[in-house]
């Protein structure tokens, strides 16, 4: 009995710099389908090596929005979801073809994945146990639209495996810091939609209180340096949420205002 084939979909944005690790990754997969938002750089030439099915989708809105397009894309019912900073490992691999060479017993699978951060695995401050719903039917299954942290929704029971992705979501400081401020813009526009308010609290004790979260609760500080810098850009990512979320009450900026290529779905802050 042949297998279930399986289509792999993969967001990109600039990232000519770390592409080919990620697609080399996925040569396994049936049918490749990638879904670029306007890149200046190589991405796109570089991309083309590895599929025919290269598509450009503009304007970018999120990254369910823009999952949801690419999905349509698709041929394959079995999908995999890879961020451009993740590689599929050789056990994870394997594990889905073995599911897909038997009737799978779940419409969507939870998968871990091993972080890295200033060329360190961080195996603490919430990182070490993250894992991410991306292998699934696309039958069952649909994205919840949101701008941060986008939850895929399944009609059905969902199962875990023990393959992992890598995961490298910063390669250095720089790209860190291009990428906080739409988050924490981001951030905002979702602590919006839920009522939330800024205030001498929420600035003055949500930050700190997500420092010791990170790096006491959750042991960040046993992963020595990077682990302190963690725990200090997720209590100041917060901070700048609440800011933006003040500048918006009081009818300084629309939190709307911002539009961004894709980012993946990300473990900071």
């Amino acid at each position: 009995m042949a297998r279930e084939p399986l289509s792999a979909i993969v967001l990109t944005f600039n990232v000519a710099h770390k592409l080919r690790k990620c697609l080399k990754s996925l040569e396994f997969v049936d049918e490749l389908v990638v879904v670029d938002s306007g890149s200046t750089d190589e991405t796109v030439a570089i991309a083309q090596q590895y599929t025919e099915h290269v598509f450009r989708h503009t304007p970018y809105q999120n990254y369910a929005a823009q999952n949801t397009w690419a999905l349509q894309q698709t041929t394959h019912n079995w999908t995999l979801i890879c961020d451009s900073d993740e590689q599929v490992t050789q056990e994870l691999r394997d594990e889905i073809l073995r599911k897909l060479e038997k009737k799978p017993n779940a419409v969507a699978y939870h998968l871990p994945r091993k972080n890295s951060f200033m060329g360190k695995q961080i195996k603490h401050g919430g990182w070490g146990n993250d894992t991410v719903v991306r292998f699934f039917r696309k039958d069952r299954c649909e994205f919840i639209p949101r701008q941060v942290h986008p939850e895929l929704k399944t009609n059905g029971n969902t199962g875990r495996l023990s393959g992992a992705l890598l995961h490298e979501p910063y390669a250095n400081l720089d790209e860190w810091m291009e990428r906080f401020q739409r988050y924490a813009r981001w951030g905002a526009e979702n602590a919006e939609v839920k009522g939330q308010r800024a205030g001498w609290i929420t600035l003055g004790l949500k930050p700190l209180a997500k420092f010791f979260k990170v790096y006491v609760l959750r042991a960040g500080f046993l992963d020595g340096l990077p682990g302190l810098m963690i725990a200090m850009f997720a209590a100041f990512s917060m901070f700048m949420r609440y800011m933006y979320l003040y500048e918006v009450q009081e009818g300084l900026a629309s939190p709307h205002e911002t539009t961004a290529p894709p980012d993946e779905d990300l473990p900071l802050g």
